[in-house]
């Protein structure tokens, strides 16, 4: 969820003295001049404004591939949580952020770039450059050429409706985790998708479905990390009892794995 608090305003406390002296509490933001204990000015809005997403002349973006299948959840496009592990080179794999050579790119890159111009842009433009697509105007423009947002592409629109149904019918399980720093597919459109399938569909805490956000941890599994441990309620849940689970243990090192659907 949206967290109620202020990076300009927020401090943190340096336990193990990292930074200077053990137990030491610094503001988030530089009161001065910029240093290694904190983030400067600029460098705080632009955590809010990754936080709260992408702005159109100062309004919501909306995705129009996201409003076509029906009993569709909001297709605002969503922000990224604040989270401990936001941001961070620790535990994220290269795939994700690179390495430090300074030409290299992340493995992920083109998951998102590299399909940009094929799946999300109309008419298809394979050689658009992405980071040219203009927000105020929701277009790119290459040569005398415009395109805009791809009314409909199965990359969105397969994957928002929230009329699950049928699998509820068959009487199939489902458990959703994700990572709250996952620096790829944002928590804050997962947690919105299962709120709104949940009332759909029974309530918050309705039998055929169950979240959980894991803190800190991003989608990549760590090295060594296992896959999550039930616990007996969640067992039991998945084999039949009404009553979803209130939580699911894991291992200290586990990271997000995708969704496991369970009978």
């Amino acid at each position: 969820m949206r967290v109620k608090f202020d990076p300009a305003t927020a401090t943190y406390t340096d336990y193990a003295g990292a930074l200077g002296a053990p137990n030491t509490t610094y503001p988030l933001q530089c009161p001065g001049a910029k240093n290694a204990t904190c983030l400067s000015a600029a460098q705080i809005e632009a955590a809010k404004q990754t936080h709260r997403g992408p702005r159109s002349n100062g309004k919501l973006v909306l995705s129009p591939a996201g409003a076509v299948a029906p009993d569709h959840v909001s297709n605002v496009v969503q922000g990224y949580a604040y989270d401990g592990g936001w941001m961070t080179t620790v535990g994220i794999p290269s795939r994700k952020i690179g390495s430090s050579n300074a030409t290299s790119l992340p493995g992920d890159f083109s998951l998102g770039v590299g399909t940009f111009g094929y799946a999300f842009l109309t008419p298809a433009c394979p050689t658009c450059y992405t980071l040219d697509f203009d927000f105020d105007t929701l277009t790119l423009t290459q040569g005398s050429n415009v395109y805009t947002m791809n009314p409909s592409t199965p990359i969105v629109t397969s994957s928002t409706s929230l009329d699950i149904s049928r699998f509820v019918d068959y009487g199939r399980k489902v458990i959703w985790y994700h990572g709250a720093s996952d620096p790829g597919p944002p928590i804050l459109g997962t947690q919105l998708y299962y709120q709104q399938m949940a009332h759909q569909h029974g309530g918050w805490r309705q039998p055929s479905a169950s979240r959980g956000s894991i803190p800190c941890p991003t989608w990549a599994t760590a090295t060594g990390a296992r896959r999550p441990t039930g616990s007996i309620s969640s067992r039991r849940w998945s084999n039949g009892s009404k009553t979803a689970p209130r939580r699911v243990r894991l291992p200290r090192r586990a990271e997000t794995l995708p969704p496991r659907i369970t009978r």
